[in-house]
Order: C-alpha cells, then sequence, then structure tokens
C-alpha cells in the first residue's frame, strides 16, 4: 500500500489553514502533527503482523512493535508454515501482564499450546501510526484526511488565542478577538467534519470549546476499525 510522508501531510496543512501568523508557532505544526497522528491512531490504527520464534512454554514474548496498553491482537496462525497454515480461536490464547526484572509487561499467554524454540507465531496486531522524517505508515489517500485534522488542531489553538486576547484587550481595541476565536473554532469545526467524513466516522455534533488547545478529539472511544476489544487482558499475577 503506498503510504504518504510527513513533508505531505504539512504541506496539505499548509493549503488549508495559515501557520504563519504572528500567532501561530510555526514549530508547534509537529507538536499538532503528533498530537492529530495519535487520534488518527485510535480511528484507524495501523495494521501489522510479525513473526515471534516460540519459546517452549505457554508464555510468548509479544511482537516487538507491540505497544503496550494499546495494541491488540487480530489473529495469530501457529504454528505458522506457510498462507494455509491454521489459524487459532481467540479463545486459544490471552493477554497477560506478568512481572519481568520488577517491572509488569505484556505477554501472550496460550491455553494449552507451547510453540517450540523451532516454531514460528505468526502475529497480526494493531498499533500506533508511525509519522517522522524517515517513516510514515499513513496511507497515501488519508494525507488529505489527517491533514484535516491537524488543520482543526491548528484553529482550535488560535481560537484559544485569541479568547486570551479578548479578555486582555482594552475597551477601546478596535478588534473583535471574540469574534475572531469564534471564526476559529469553526474553522476547527470544519476540518474535524472533513476528516471524519473521509475516514467514514460519525460527523461531530458537538461544539469544540474556544478555550481548549489540545487535542480535537470529541469522541475518543470510537474506534470503529477496531474488530474486537482486548481479547482477555489478565491481571497482573
Amino acid at each position: 500500500m503506498a503510504t504518504g510522508t510527513k513533508a505531505d501531510i504539512l504541506d496539505a496543512v499548509g493549503q488549508l489553514c495559515r501557520t504563519d501568523s504572528p500567532e501561530f508557532v510555526a514549530a508547534g505544526l509537529t507538536v499538532f502533527l503528533a498530537n492529530a497522528v495519535r487520534q488518527y491512531s485510535r480511528d484507524k490504527p495501523y495494521e501489522d503482523v510479525e513473526d515471534v520464534t516460540g519459546s517452549a512454554a505457554k508464555l510468548q514474548a509479544t511482537p516487538a512493535s507491540w505497544v503496550e496498553e494499546w495494541s491488540q491482537i487480530r489473529k495469530i496462525v501457529y504454528p505458522y508454515v506457510d498462507e494455509d497454515s491454521t489459524t487459532l480461536e481467540q479463545d486459544d490464547y490471552e493477554i497477560d501482564t506478568v512481572p519481568s526484572g520488577g517491572v509488569p509487561v505484556e505477554k501472550i499467554r496460550f491455553r494449552s499450546a507451547e510453540p517450540a524454540a523451532t516454531e514460528t507465531v505468526r502475529v497480526w496486531f494493531s498499533r500506533p501510526h508511525d509519522c517522522t522524517d524517515s517513516t510514515c505508515t499513513v496511507p497515501a489517500n488519508d494525507v488529505s484526511a489527517l491533514a484535516h485534522l491537524v488543520a482543526a488542531k491548528v484553529e482550535t489553538a488560535k481560537a484559544s488565542y485569541f479568547l486570551g486576547l479578548k479578555d486582555q484587550a482594552q475597551t477601546a481595541d478596535l478588534i473583535d478577538y471574540g469574534a475572531k476565536s469564534g471564526q476559529a473554532k469553526a474553522l476547527a469545526k470544519m476540518h474535524l467534519d472533513a476528516y471524519r467524513d473521509a475516514l467514514g466516522l460519525p460527523d461531530s455534533d458537538k461544539t469544540i470549546p474556544a478555550g481548549v488547545a489540545g487535542d480535537v478529539d470529541t469522541d475518543p472511544q470510537y474506534t470503529p476499525y477496531v474488530s474486537h476489544q482486548r481479547h482477555h487482558r489478565a491481571r497482573q499475577r
């Protein structure tokens, strides 16, 4: 699948909103992008697949790219030999949190299987997207959508900025900072709806507070691309 680049996304943001105005620090654009990628990853996680070598025990290491307290298993094929190998049932394994060197870590615990060191366990799982100068996992056809989400965050920050100026403005000040804050808030809502529409998410029907300069995320629990919730997360033993 073709992917975009960080430069592609930032260029698209520049077409959607001003990022060179006095109230906006250009260096902060990377922060807005990082926040947007985090939200995008919740809405449409990166689907990865990695092989894990057996440990001759029920407890197996998670894939190298696994993100604890975030990643979810999509499916496991064991023993993996070729594309016709058997896919395990969800009840055949669970994610368990166990102590390791005094630090809790997540492991894959098989109910009955004990993969040998000569066997391969192929794991499909979700994780956050990467979007750095060197690596970007955002599909090319989602670059525009993500740019709208970054723009929404930029406009929300501007709304907060103008709201602060309104509170500080003198009576004789001819600039209506309240109106400018409202305009920026409306633009943030427009960009957020464009992002949701592009990904097929429900339209946002909530008003974005002008004083909120952080993540624009009106429905953080909505994850339509997650096929099931984390399966059998066991308590730390």
